[in-house]
């Protein structure tokens, strides 16, 4: 019976769950409209971005992204999202990427 105790204590630590970023609201997605959503309402909707970089002409890039794992005995589970958003000169949405792997 110690024994079973054991394992199944060692069971339960080894699983776990961690992650990074904040879980990106996938009706706010669905309401970027490019040409139309500004970098205010971007911040609005998904709080500061992870990182942001200027791309070779200068334009401003904005990177959401979030991860979670989820580790099992001998495996893992890793949903992530990723968001990166390119603007125009006046702050407004031109294109964007998404990678969404948490709400398939």
């Amino acid at each position: 019976m110690k024994t079973v105790i054991i394992v199944f204590v060692v069971v339960v630590l080894m699983a776990g769950c961690a992650s990074t970023g904040k879980m990106l609201d996938t009706d706010k997605l669905t309401q970027i409209k490019p040409g139309v959503t500004t970098k205010a309402e971007m911040i609005e909707w998904f709080g500061s971005p992870f990182s942001q970089v200027l791309d070779t002409s200068g334009k401003l890039v904005l990177l959401w992204y979030y991860n979670k794992v989820q580790s099992y005995v001998f495996t893992f589970d890793l949903k992530q999202q990723m968001l990166s958003v390119l603007f125009d000169t006046n702050d407004v949405v031109e294109k964007l990427s998404l990678i969404d792997d948490v709400n398939k």
